[in-house]
């Protein structure tokens, strides 16, 4: 075989483990310029004509390079394979200059005598994916336990062309770990296979990813479209959309409503900001020309979000709205978004709508306008049970719930003719309630606040005991009783119901039966006190 290293390997990412010994801390690095010299632990001739080998890749300082054809591992010489801690590289694309191609199926060494044909690849930069790291062909090549950071490697058989293009190989990851169980000591087993029938094509030097299909132009008519250049891997870009349009900016201390960074979404609210930011799918019964006012439930607020599940992925804040708005293609590495667009409240409690048209390695071309507020009247139904039944009414939906004192995502509990706020003596919020003077639901503009009257411990219905709840003063009169015929009315109170945030929201109960409480209300929206 010739020599066809490339030894400093320059700019290529790289995962880079962090730790030794049992646990993998895997995190993300870049790879140094000229390696060191590697070592084998001894090369094993098997009796069915394979061969099995243990890599010293321990240094996370440095790769080393293993010439299948010899079974050498070297800094300098003839090569096909590329190792630094559980990081495989091959002869080729990003990684080297040579020939090196592969694909892998699942199944056993054993089956296999000649190279399958198959969708052949090489190592590729980095493509519109979640992480920052080149795609290459070994990239998943073990399961990773998060709860003890162990390199599993999973039921596979890779082919491999050599870097000289002469050769095919079939190979299996067998391990990990050396014998006293210290990482980075990746052991395989290989042997030599027939060709494909249909070889792969052969590109000298570094070969660049499959051809996208072309971008689709953007249009250019559209008065509210922006272009907003969110790729840089490190920074996010604030956006806002003011009075004098749309701004931009990488100083988070400027007023935003939005921030992008590469294919991730945040808002000004929640774990992101302490404005009232959120934002929720638009229903796609209105088209985006025909939408003029923007409701005020369903909105989501950004939250700490679970990292994607690759090694070395990290927990991060984003809003969830935003976390599939688009397709994603594994052979083009491209990034298409989805045929909807997002509804968007601001960090000062307005509204907007956002479309996203096109999207290249960072680079968004969307559509963005305001919106006028639309406060809709919303009807929920508190289903039977004998527990309490929890609700939010910023998004119109029954929400599950663990420990009422200490979470703040729910407004309004319901356990039969009981309701409590998410305030007082029930919960960590700045619920409450009050009843209104008028008796109709759109009979009053505005709400006050001040008056919610927050949760006390109160007497249980029914005949006098010393029994107590937790509930809210003012909703304990919601229902007038029938002591003939035991039958509970809601009647035509108006009550204001103050959201656990502080919003406030203006409440008829419409219907009961068999413990299930049917309501309709308003909520103002974030900020706001008008309806």
């Amino acid at each position: 075989m010739k020599s066809l290293i490339n030894p400093t390997l320059v700019g290529l990412t790289v995962l880079l483990a962090l730790s030794v010994g049992c646990g993998e801390d895997l995190r993300q690095g870049t790879s140094p310029g000229e390696p060191p010299s590697g070592e084998a632990s001894g090369i094993v001739d098997n009796p069915d004509g394979t061969r099995s080998l243990t890599v010293n890749a321990v240094s996370d300082a440095a790769w080393v390079y293993l010439d299948l054809e010899t079974g050498l591992v070297t800094a300098d010489g003839p090569w096909d394979l590329t190792f630094r801690r559980f990081v495989i590289g091959l002869n080729g694309g990003t990684s080297g200059v040579g020939y090196g191609v592969a694909h892998w199926v699942e199944g056993d060494l054993s089956d296999f005598e000649r190279a399958p044909d198959g969708d052949w690849v090489t190592d590729l930069p980095d493509g519109d994916d979640e992480d920052e790291e080149p795609d290459r062909v070994f990239a998943d090549w073990f399961d990773y336990d998060q709860d003890t950071h162990v390199l599993t490697p999973k039921a596979r058989v890779y082919f491999v062309r050599s870097g000289d293009g002469e050769t095919y190989y079939a190979l299996q990851i067998d391990d990990y770990y050396d014998d006293a169980r210290t990482s980075g000591y990746p052991s395989i087993t290989w042997k030599t296979v027939a060709a494909p029938e249909t070889e792969p094509a052969r590109v000298e030097g570094d070969m660049p990813p499959p051809e996208p299909e072309p971008e689709p132009e953007p249009p250019v008519d559209f008065p509210d479209m922006v272009e907003i250049d969110a790729s840089d891997r490190e920074a996010w870009m604030y956006v806002r959309l003011g009075e004098d349009g749309v701004t931009q900016s990488s100083d988070d201390s400027t007023p935003w409503d939005i921030a992008l960074k590469r294919t991730f979404f945040r808002t000004a609210g929640g774990a992101s900001a302490d404005g009232y930011g959120g934002a929720r799918v638009a229903d796609t019964d209105t088209p985006y020309d025909a939408l003029e006012a923007a409701p005020t439930t369903g909105y989501i607020v950004d939250t700490v979000l679970p990292a994607s599940g690759a090694p070395g992925s990290m927990d991060s804040m984003g809003n969830g709205a935003f976390a599939d708005w688009y397709n994603y293609d594994p052979s083009t590495h491209k990034v298409t978004p989805k045929d909807r667009f997002y509804l968007i409240r601001k960090a000062d409690g307005g509204y907007a709508k956002l479309q996203i048209l096109s999207y290249t390695s960072g680079v968004y071309q969307m559509r963005l306008a305001p919106l006028e507020v639309q406060v809709n009247r919303v009807s929920l139904t508190a289903e039977q049970s004998e527990e309490w039944v929890y609700l939010s009414l910023r998004d119109g939906a029954s929400v599950e719930v663990d420990s009422p004192d200490a979470e703040s995502h729910w407004d309004l509990g319901v356990n039969g003719v009981k309701i409590r706020t998410n305030g007082g003596t029930s919960g960590p919020g700045l619920g409450g309630a009050y009843q209104a003077d008028e008796d109709a639901l759109n009979a009053i503009d505005m709400g006050d606040p001040t008056q919610c009257l927050a949760d006390a411990s109160l007497p249980e219905p029914g005949p006098p005991s010393e029994d107590t709840y937790s509930g809210n003063p003012a909703l304990a009169a919601w229902y007038d009783y029938d002591d003939q015929s035991h039958a509970v009315s809601p009647g035509s109170k108006l009550f204001v119901i103050c959201t656990a945030d502080g919003g406030i929201t203006r409440v008829q109960f419409t219907d009961y039966a068999d413990r299930q409480l049917t309501f309709e209300y308003d909520y103002a929206g974030f900020g706001r006190e008008t309806f």
